[in-house]
């Protein structure tokens, strides 16, 4: 049974989601260089990112498996807690054992935005899920919008403590205000009592051939974003001599792209076109924006800044597609489930991509091809592209 979707609940939702990923996008201007002031080498700092991700992927299914149980402002209430103490051991870390703990710890309470996927699934009719998705997904645009400048200028001038001290604060203050706020989605009745393990959930998801065909593509296609994403930095360091306060601005940026994607443009573009076609569209600007990233060989600014509007533009329609794809094929009691297990799955992705990508970066500078990594991650995306393409339904509405 939907619920009817109001205004206000909408209003908590969308602040909640946003407040959760300014406090993770606060930490992404410096974070390579935090872990580089322990002594952590590319390949380590790859390492990192992936344990973060490790973390994710066993978690977040259980979280989604969880909410379709016992509801998801319960599970969102949890996991913004959890994330707050995250990023004050983040914040006091005095080694590099003490960092990889807190991103452990951030890792497995990261399951705020696939929970409340679940709940927009939850007061939405399927006419208007793709529309209402897309801007929710606007406010994780929001939160890398802010987040990175924060951050970055708060690192530049007063060290890496307090910038993590402040993420902290915002998590504790939406703890507070999703506390008193924002409602439970899912009714009494409508809460299951069944228990599912890990594997069961995994695959009593996954097992329906659409919703195969797209976690396989949207596997695929995070793998090449975030060996992008998990070298970019150190790249624009070298390439460009960028340091915490430009990569913040470069984030900045790309956040400013995704929140007119998902917030703009979708909502109309979801009155005439498929998430089937978006999404093909989507993976084909990804690899676009790579591959030109991946040419740029010495200061050119033009072309970093084409390649940084069209990676996120291609972000926000793959992400919204792939939520509501992923909605529109599983039954209202598995929704927490389906979410969970989708973001398990870019979990997986996470783990792999920045420690591909390290090493990739690495070679690539001993060979002297710096854009090695995000030539790779380009043709990666090819097979992702004659995946989605094999999915079932019209293109156009």
């Amino acid at each position: 049974m939907v619920q009817t979707l109001k205004r206000s609940t909408f209003s908590v939702l969308f602040t909640t989601v946003f407040l959760d990923f300014l406090g993770f996008a606060l930490i992404l201007p410096y974070i390579f260089f935090y872990a580089e002031s322990f002594g952590a080498s590319p390949l380590v700092y790859g390492l990192l990112i992936s344990s973060y991700s490790i973390a994710q992927f066993v978690f977040t299914p259980v979280w989604g498996s969880l909410s379709d149980r016992f509801g998801r402002r319960k599970i969102i209430l949890v996991c913004l807690i959890g994330s707050g103490i995250s990023f004050v051991i983040f914040g006091m870390a005095t080694n590099l054992t003490v960092v990889f703990i807190s991103r452990i710890a951030a890792g497995a309470m990261a399951a705020t935005f696939p929970v409340a996927m679940a709940y927009i699934a939850d007061i939405t009719t399927p006419e208007a899920r793709f529309k209402h998705m897309a801007r929710i997904g606007a406010a994780f645009g929001l939160g890398m919008i802010v987040g990175p400048a924060i951050g970055g200028t708060l690192s530049s001038l007063y060290g890496y403590t307090v910038p993590s001290l402040v993420a902290a604060t915002i998590a504790f203050s939406n703890f507070a205000i999703a506390y008193i706020k924002l409602p439970e989605s899912l009714l009494e009745k409508q809460q299951h009592t069944k228990k599912e393990t890990f594997l069961n959930t995994f695959k009593s998801v996954a097992d329906k051939s659409d919703i195969k065909l797209v976690l396989a593509a949207f596997f695929i296609a995070m793998v090449a974003f975030f060996v992008m994403d998990g070298t970019a930095t150190p790249w624009i360091e070298r390439v460009f001599g960028f340091g915490p306060f430009q990569a913040g601005i470069l984030f900045f940026y790309i956040g400013s792209v995704i929140v007119i994607v998902q917030g703009l443009l979708i909502p109309k573009l979801s009155k005439r076109y498929s998430p089937q076609l978006l999404l093909i569209v989507g993976i084909i600007a990804i690899a676009s924006g790579l591959a030109m990233l991946g040419s740029i060989t010495t200061e050119i600014l033009s072309a970093l800044i084409i390649s940084s509007t069209m990676i996120p533009l291609g972000m926000g329609f793959t992400i919204a597609s792939v939520n509501t794809l992923v909605s529109l094929r599983s039954s209202a009691d598995q929704q927490g489930s389906a979410f969970g297990v989708t973001y398990s799955v870019s979990g997986i992705a996470q783990i792999a991509g920045p420690a591909f990508g390290a090493s990739m970066f690495g070679y690539g500078i001993s060979v002297g091809i710096d854009g090695l990594p995000f030539i790779v991650s380009a043709a990666l995306t090819i097979p992702a592209i004659i995946l989605t393409m094999n999915l079932k339904g019209r293109f156009v509405k």
